[in-house]
């Protein structure tokens, strides 16, 4: 009997900041390869719901508030 085939993808479990750096704990997956996966580093804007992660989408640095920024370099993501 086989398997059900499995769609690619990556689980991103993070703790993110707001623009008054505030603190959050997200998760959110990201459907492809690995060359579709976010490298380290990179900035990542992330539109929430109360409950749910509803987009993310690649920001740069300099996009970042700065409350938040401070937190991301101080605190770091990885929950």
């Amino acid at each position: 009997m086989k398997g059900k085939k499995q769609e690619l993808g990556k689980e991103y479990y993070l703790i993110v900041y707001d623009k008054e750096g505030n603190k959050r704990e997200v998760s959110f997956s990201k459907k492809g390869k690995a060359k579709d996966y976010y490298a380290p580093g990179t900035y990542i804007k992330v539109d929430t719901s109360k409950t749910i992660s509803l987009k993310e989408s690649i920001v740069n640095k300099e996009e970042v508030p700065s409350k938040a920024l401070e937190n991301i370099e101080k605190l770091g993501t990885k929950r």
